[in-house]
């Protein structure tokens, strides 16, 4: 486990968004409270809260799964649920400081940074864990405001926007790319943002037909996103050891992986293969009966998403040596 080197731009840039996010998220609970909407302010209240305490009890698992005892695991679950406020805050405010004063050093392979590694493995969990349900969620709220053909606020807009960019911006600068350099970012970060916002708006479109049908592109992608680990896993050269045989941390990790390949991954022939099934979703929802305009917009999305798929598998975009190497020359991001 080595020093992660980090940017200071980027470290206080993801700080100050983090904040702009949070600020948006909660006067979007606000406003529902304000407009009697008691179930989606409750429920934007519940994404914001819960993940807050996930990172910090997902720790505090990943401790006692190194031998702490029980009054101490008991402990830190407690101090995790009455200090979840400031736990992203503290998490982001600490990377920014190490990678200030770590930007000049040239770390060796002997050095060891569990307090970085653990930091940017918490951040990265935090908002998987807030942002992907909670601009779900607000999106579907609108869609069904566009359905009964309510007004939308732009506030609404703004709790959709605000939370896929920091999702994508938090992703394209995690350990997932430890080795791009920061024009890759850029480009991680622009085209995992258009497969997200794709893969969710046409997930929402379904649910104008059916509020139920939201689940069905979006288990597809995930079910996909297994199957696709699950072949790449069997074939000759990869991870051969039983999965109830890793580490509870390394288990994790593909759980974290399986998600970010099913809602962000633009970029890779398995990211291609999700596309291509969005894409088909998208032609689909067409033909029922949901608003034109909308189905051409979700339509537009995913075959740019697709297209740009396909380029950067062409350009080779995506090099092994960008992607986080993690155990038996496995990869995170697949």
């Amino acid at each position: 486990m080595t020093i992660i080197k980090q940017n200071p731009v980027l470290s206080i840039l993801g700080l100050l968004l983090y904040a702009l996010n949070l600020g948006i998220c909660i006067n979007a609970v606000v406003q529902h409270f304000f407009n009697y909407d008691y179930l989606w302010g409750s429920m934007t209240l519940l994404f914001i809260v819960l993940p807050m305490v996930i990172p910090s009890i997902m720790f505090t698992i990943l401790q006692a799964s190194n031998g702490k005892s029980v009054p101490t695991m008991c402990l830190s679950v407690l101090a995790a649920i009455f200090s979840f406020p400031i736990v992203p805050l503290a998490i982001l405010i600490i990377n920014a400081y190490t990678s200030i004063v770590n930007y000049d050093y040239e770390p060796d392979e002997e050095d060891d940074d569990p307090i970085g590694r653990i930091g940017e493995y918490m951040k990265t969990c935090e908002a998987i864990a807030h942002l992907c349900p909670q601009a779900s969620l607000q999106l579907y709220i609108v869609f069904q405001a566009l359905s009964d053909e309510h007004a939308i606020g732009i506030w609404q807009w703004f709790a959709i926007v605000t939370p896929l960019i920091y999702l994508a911006f938090t992703i394209s600068t995690s350990y997932f790319f430890d080795g791009a350099a920061i024009s890759s970012k850029l480009i991680f970060f622009m085209f995992g943002l258009l497969a997200i916002a794709s893969r969710l708006v046409v997930g929402c479109i379904y649910s104008m037909v059916h509020s139920s049908l939201w689940f069905v592109p979006i288990c597809t992608y995930l079910t996909t996103s297994i199957i696709l680990w699950i072949i790449i896993r069997r074939c000759p050269g990869s991870l051969s050891v039983p999965l109830n045989e890793l580490h509870l941390s390394i288990r994790f990790q593909i759980f974290l992986s399986l998600v970010v390949t099913a809602s962000y991954n633009g970029f890779t022939f398995s990211g291609l293969v999700i596309s291509t099934i969005n894409m088909a979703f998208a032609i689909g929802a067409y033909f029922l009966e949901v608003p034109k305009t909308i189905a051409i917009v979700s339509m537009a999305l995913s075959g740019i998403s697709f297209a740009m798929n396909i380029i950067l598998i062409c350009l080779k975009t995506v090099r092994k040596d960008w992607i986080c190497i993690d155990y038996n020359g496995e990869s995170d991001f697949y």
